[in-house]
């Protein structure tokens, strides 16, 4: 089996990366590592996206945020994704840093894949394509250092659903319910429920509260072209690009999804109870 490892930058712990592949080894496995990762550990380095191509599997060491740098490319060449979280949260990974030896599980078959949906967004201008995305966990629509409030409409499949004067918009899947949007107020979703989950960020007015959206809706985020300020796109807490007034923003269920490895045999409640 060829097994690609990705670590967070730097690696908090050199010797439990080096217990790793030799377990791994040990099954005789073939282990790589994409170029320009620290840790100078003994293996085959490869570029991306060749790393990508190459490996069956990813292990990635690290927390939420690692997991979801990862799953962007991970999950264009439809590759399962095993986290062994090095991080503090660690909702998306499945083992902690003493379950090493469970990793034999991969080896025998005894897990399972649990598809995580995701979403894609398109930004456009004057009906121009100018920004694509994708996210795993949300896209996030704020008014960044700017002191004054977005204002926006919110339509959900070419009809209205509400204007919003807030400090920005979140539409997370049910992953990134527990992330970005739970810290905004958002409520928490089952991971099962395909769903989007609507959450205004300080919004101004009391009737404007969370929803829950079906996911085969189309949600279109559109600022007025007279609006006085600029606001920032990111999507899983990835580099902001500045959206102009006049610009939209539409967002649906992505056709690909993140594939995650689960071996222990613990439910979303449990982790949420022990997490949370």
């Amino acid at each position: 089996m060829k097994i690609g490892i990705v670590s967070r930058t730097p690696n908090r712990n050199p010797d439990l990366t080096k217990q790793l592949i030799t377990l791994l080894h040990s099954h005789h496995a073939e282990v790589y590592f994409p170029c320009g990762q620290p840790g100078g550990e003994e293996g085959t380095y490869l570029p991306l996206p060749l790393f990508y191509q190459t490996v069956e599997l990813v292990i990635v060491l690290g927390g939420d945020g690692t997991m979801l740098r990862v799953a962007q490319t991970a999950s264009d060449y439809g590759l399962p994704i095993l986290g062994i979280n090095f991080g503090r949260v660690g909702f998306l990974t499945d083992l902690e840093k003493g379950d090493l030896n469970e990793i034999s599980c991969i080896f025998s078959g005894e897990y399972t894949l649990d598809e995580r949906m995701m979403l894609t967004a398109s930004v456009t201008e004057n009906g121009e394509e100018k920004y694509r995305f994708s996210a795993l966990n949300e896209i996030a629509l704020s008014r960044g250092n700017f002191s004054k409030m977005l204002e926006m409409d919110l339509y959900v499949d070419n009809g209205l659903c509400t204007p919003i004067r807030a400090d920005g918009l979140i539409v997370a899947t049910p992953s990134g319910s527990t992330a970005y949007s739970l810290s905004a107020g958002g409520a928490v979703v089952d991971p099962s429920a395909e769903v989007f989950a609507v959450t205004p960020i300080c919004p101004h007015t009391l009737n404007i509260r969370p929803m829950i959206i079906w996911k085969n809706r189309t949600i279109c985020i559109r600022q007025s072209k007279e609006a006085e300020n600029v606001s920032y796109l990111s999507c899983d807490g990835n580099e902001a690009v500045v959206i102009s007034p006049g610009m939209e923003i539409n967002i649906r269920i992505a056709e690909k999804k993140t594939k995650l490895i689960r071996i222990a045999n613990r439910n979303f409640y449990s982790v949420l109870k022990d997490k949370l």
